[in-house]
This record gives C-alpha cells, structure tokens and sequence, in this order.
C-alpha cells in the first residue's frame, strides 16, 4: 500500500483547507527520519521550516522528536508536529498577504487554530463512531 500523508496529518492539513481556502499553493512535506533542520546560520534547529519561494512547508519526523527532544507518548509528538504545521502556515498567510514574518503573530495564529483544530478533531471522531 502506497500512502503520501498520515491520517493525523491529513487530518490537520483538511483542517487548514476547510477554515483557510485560498488558490495560494503550499505543500507540505513530512521528512521521515530527521529530528531537525539547521537554522540559516547553521547554528539553530527547527523542528519545521516554511520556505515562501518555493511554497514548502518542512516538517521533521514526529518519531524524532520523541527521540532528539525527550517527548514519551504520551506527549504526543503528532501534536507537537500539527502545531508547528499551523505556525509555519501562519508564516504562509503573512507571506501571500505581503506581510513581514512576525514570530509572535505565527505562534499566536497556530494556538488559535490548535484550540479549533480539537474541536474538529473531536467532531470528526464522533463522525466516525457512528
């Protein structure tokens, strides 16, 4: 069986089509098997990174960062991943509207759309019980 997207990760990313539809493309991209992304400088790690020019967002291994940064199960690191997945989308949307990058408005954006984003989450698990 061929799979592109986890179900959490789909999940997230009908999420974001559904509250957010716009015809200003952006892939996002998973990277199994690294737990982070060096930094411009090279000095810092990122566990996601947007890149506006080519409209990608990176996210690392969900498995990884239970590995590189301490989180049990738990914690669940799928959650950690659909946040920084919202943050890097808040970058998006600054982009596409001319925007400077502003860290504070894409931390902000991203805890608002986890609050709703469990909201859906939920009704698409009652959905499914049914």
């Amino acid at each position: 069986m061929v799979i592109s997207t986890p179900d959490w990760l789909q999940n997230a990313i009908d999420f974001l089509n559904k509250e957010f539809p716009n015809d200003e493309e952006v892939y996002v991209c998973l990277l199994y098997g690294y737990s982070a992304m060096p930094s411009k400088d090279g000095k810092d790690i990122a566990d996601a990174k947007y890149l506006p020019y080519h409209g990608i967002i990176y996210l690392v291994d969900y498995e990884d960062l239970i590995e590189v940064h301490g989180y049990s199960r738990e914690n669940a690191p799928e959650d950690i991943t659909i946040v920084n997945l919202f943050h890097e989308y808040g970058h998006h949307r600054q982009y596409i509207s001319g925007r400077d990058f502003d860290e504070d408005d894409a931390e902000n954006f991203a805890m608002d759309m986890w609050r709703k984003y469990l909201v859906y989450e939920e009704q698409i698990n009652s959905k499914s019980k049914e």
